[in-house]
């Protein structure tokens, strides 16, 4: 088959009757390898956008060349009618039997039935802003099957369920024939998690639990209690907040408030929705309530126990599930397991022998788990398997030639020199203590900065995470996480293996080694973890050539990696946006590729560039 005549299949994250989470975009081919994938923030600029993903087809169809009649499938993370009738049946049967004579049962019914017919049929027509707690108001610029027509006119439409979609992600993409399956998260198609199984290129749901009942919920509601604007957006500030609390002090009322009952969740839901819905959504999202019924306290200490009960509950269902599923080695997704402490309680339990994280674990990776778990379907239907397959790397994203580049800075006036030996070059820098903003090759896919879109430093100066945040105008207690080259992994961090699959993507924490405290303070955290990507050399050579330079300069085989953006910002995408963040952070070196650029000779540029 010729390229002109090759087939493919596109997932898409995109709004379905109001704004998604992280909407984007994910190509593959009928061989089951990722060939681009981003989200729609990278593009826009818009933090988390949930907008129809147009700059993102439109960056994936420049990028791969490919044109929109090879498009075969396009994937999307919901169900069918007839399967929304199932899964609700399933819901009231299980959560709501008892509201069928009431009023409220048979009024929202209508409303939903109603609500499913008259959706938007052109651009022309736009339902009212749909308003929440985790998402701005929008209005829906088109009925989302029109969109995908409009962009690929000749692929047939398939709807994953969200969950599965999650599943697919975490399973496809790990090095596993075999292994337990967890995803959770707020909620999709009225499920918060499902437990599940993969067996030889096959997916098995074994339990899965409805909304109201939602780890992600409750997550969220800690955020809001704690003063932070979302889960979405900042339940990683909660994580990072809960080392400096004692969770002993409210850690019994935690237990009052979510639970873990076999294979699923429960909470308590008076503390989280108004009882009056139906089906509770983001909408009757009510933090204010946990907050009333913790009492005061500090938020140290409410996300110190929010934490320990998350740990708690979780590695209670993976335990669980382990009774049921032969297999210990185990894939997550959902949002959930951004939490990377809640992510090594699950690799330190015996019943578990290593953990993969999907690296775009939050809906962001929706995209790409739905269209892998299409080409499974596809090739079961042909008598054929998927195997799983581990990801060779995560830079799925756009990139942007030496010759534009340089064509840019030329046009802006920045004044810059060419590195001879880029390696050498940034490791003296950050040898003597000189901020370096790292930019090369295709962007990240998924919410980690990974050595081609970070921020380069010293991990000698604890300090740093004081200064450093503050120009980047993020939360001081924050930890910054190690990049380690794998050689030396074992120096640095507590019962880590040689190959540990979860830290290639910065998705685990590890209890940090006498040694990494000592020599590498600055990517420490309080509690004595860090977060690290461990780096090898065939993913990423110029990234690791710059650490091992480090390293033959200071004996240390680690630096600082944060993710190079402003808070409240999306990841750099274009060099645009790479030269204005450095400008706006007053950074003391960028490099763009071989190009290399100082805030001293630059800086007239700020709010120029």
């Amino acid at each position: 088959m010729s390229s002109e005549d090759k087939q493919y299949i596109v997932g898409l994250n995109l709004p379905l009757k109001s704004r998604c989470h992280e909407s984007g975009v994910a190509l593959i081919d009928f061989e089951g390898k990722a060939l681009f994938a981003v989200n729609e923030e990278r593009l826009s600029r818009k933090k988390l956008d949930g907008d129809f993903p147009e700059r993102s087809i439109r960056a994936m169809l420049d990028y791969t060349g490919i044109r929109r009649e090879q498009v075969r499938y396009v994937v999307v993370p919901t169900l069918t009618f007839g399967q929304k009738i199932i899964r609700f049946g399933e819901f009231f049967f299980r959560e709501r039997l008892t509201w069928i004579f009431r009023p409220v049962f048979w009024r929202s019914l209508f409303r939903m039935t109603r609500a499913e017919f008259i959706s938007p049929r052109s651009k022309k027509q736009t339902p009212p802003r749909a308003q929440n707690q985790e998402q701005e108001a929008f209005v829906m610029r088109y009925f989302w099957r029109d969109f995908i027509r409009e962009h690929f006119p000749r692929a047939q439409i398939i709807e994953v369920d969200h969950h599965v979609a999650h599943a697919a992600g975490a399973y496809f993409t790990s090095p596993w024939q075999n292994a337990l399956i967890v995803t959770c998260d707020g909620a999709g198609n009225l499920l918060s998690s499902v437990v599940g199984a993969g067996e030889n290129g096959s997916i098995k749901v074994l339990d899965k639990t409805f909304v109201p009942h939602s780890v992600g919920t409750f997550w969220g509601s800690i955020t809001k209690v704690c003063g932070f604007k979302s889960g979405t957006r900042h339940g990683g500030k909660t994580t990072g907040l809960a080392a400096r609390g004692n969770p002993a002090r409210l850690i019994d009322k935690m237990r009052q408030a979510i639970w873990c009952e076999g294979l699923r969740f429960r909470v308590r839901e008076d503390l989280f929705f108004e009882r009056s819905q139906l089906v509770p959504n983001w909408a009757n999202y009510n933090p204010e309530q946990m907050k009333e019924f913790l009492g005061p306290a500090t938020r140290e200490d409410v996300a110190a126990a929010a934490q320990q009960r998350l740990i708690e509950i979780v590695t209670q269902l993976v335990k669980n599930a382990r009774q049921r599923v032969p297999y210990d080695k185990i894939v997550l997704a959902g949002g959930v397991f951004a939490n990377v402490l809640v992510n090594q309680k699950i690799l330190e339990l015996p019943e578990i022998s290593d953990v993969y994280v999907f690296p775009a674990m939050s809906d962001g990776g929706l995209a790409l788990g739905g269209a892998l778990y299409v080409l499974s379907q596809w090739k079961n239907g042909r008598g054929e398997n998927l195997s799983p397959k581990a990801l060779e790397n995560v830079y799925l994203g756009p990139d942007y030639n030496e010759a534009y580049v340089e064509q840019y800075l030329r046009r802006v006036g920045a004044k810059y020199t060419r590195m001879e030996d880029a390696a050498k070059t940034l490791a003296k820098y950050i040898h003597s203590k000189k901020i370096v903003a790292f930019y090369q090759g295709r962007m990240e896919y998924g919410p980690r900065a990974l050595g081609n879109r970070s921020i380069l430093y010293s991990p000698v100066d604890p300090a740093v995470n004081d200064w450093l945040n503050e120009r980047l105008n993020r939360s001081e207690f924050m930890p910054f996480a190690p990049v380690t080259m794998r050689e030396h992994v074992k120096d640095c961090y507590v019962d880590i293996v040689d190959d540990p699959v979860a830290a290639k993507y910065m998705t685990i924490t590890y209890q940090c080694t006498d040694k990494m405290k000592s020599a590498a303070p600055a990517c420490v955290h309080i509690d004595g973890t860090a977060r690290p990507q461990v780096v090898f050399r065939q993913d990423n050579p110029r990234y690791y050539d710059i650490i091992s330079e480090y390293y033959k300069l200071s004996g240390i085989p680690t630096i600082i990696n944060t993710s190079f953006n402003m808070h409240e910002e999306p990841i750099v995408c274009t060099p645009e946006d790479a030269l204005r963040a450095f400008l706006d952070a007053r950074l003391d070196f960028l490099a763009l590729g071989d190009f290399l650029l100082s805030y001293e000779e630059n800086k007239h540029l700020a709010n120029t560039a």
